[in-house]
């Protein structure tokens, strides 16, 4: 009997100090230092529009792998497109768009030299000065803006003028160079046939 007396006074000791526990849980439930079912509510809100600003963020990145072919397959075109792998070519072009346009191209200097970053292109410097009348430097400028063969016109600036109708400027230009493909050769040869029979 000692030994039930004892399980007794021990079932008591642990339901007196899990009442006092459920009473302490129960008052911090209810006391302003607990976060209620609205604040809860909130920090879900918050959490669940940081989610969706995450997802829009990343959605982009996605479709990577697939966005990278699509840019190489652009850039491939580009270059066959809008690069040319001869030299001259820039040169013969620059001349064509002048006289089209009827203005003077004279004092050409071209520079190249290896561009950062992109191994496989050259990138070709131009400073030239052109003479015509106004419309028809306007003309040119946009010739060369919109010419097959790619242009960046970098700076234009008045040289002078010689009359009312004659008007000097000084152009600086870059263009690119890519190597040469087999396409080239083969173009090149059948160019060459075509002059030669």
């Amino acid at each position: 009997m000692a030994v039930l007396t004892q399980t007794r006074k021990r079932l008591r000791a642990t339901a007196l100090v899990l009442g006092a526990a459920s009473a302490l849980m129960a008052a911090y439930l209810v006391s302003p230092l607990s976060t209620g079912q609205p604040s809860r509510m909130k920090d879900l809100g918050e959490k669940q529009k940081e989610a969706r600003n995450l997802e829009a963020q990343v959605k982009p990145l996605r479709d990577m792998p697939n966005l990278l072919v699509r840019a190489q397959v652009d850039i491939d075109k580009f270059y066959k497109d809008r690069l040319t792998g001869r030299y001259s070519s820039i040169q013969d072009e620059l001349g064509k768009l002048a006289a089209k346009n009827g203005v003077t191209l004279s004092d050409a200097k071209y520079d190249t030299f290896a561009l950062e970053g992109a191994s496989d292109l050259q990138a070709v410097a131009m400073s030239a000065t052109l003479e015509g009348s106004y419309a028809n430097l306007i003309k040119f400028v946009n010739s060369v803006e919109r010419s097959k063969l790619f242009f960046l016109v970098d700076a234009i600036q008045l040289a002078d003028q010689k009359n009312n109708s004659t008007v000097r400027l000084s152009i600086q230009m870059e263009s690119y160079l890519r190597p040469r493909s087999t396409e080239d050769f083969k173009a090149e040869d059948k160019k060459a046939k075509k002059s030669g029979d």
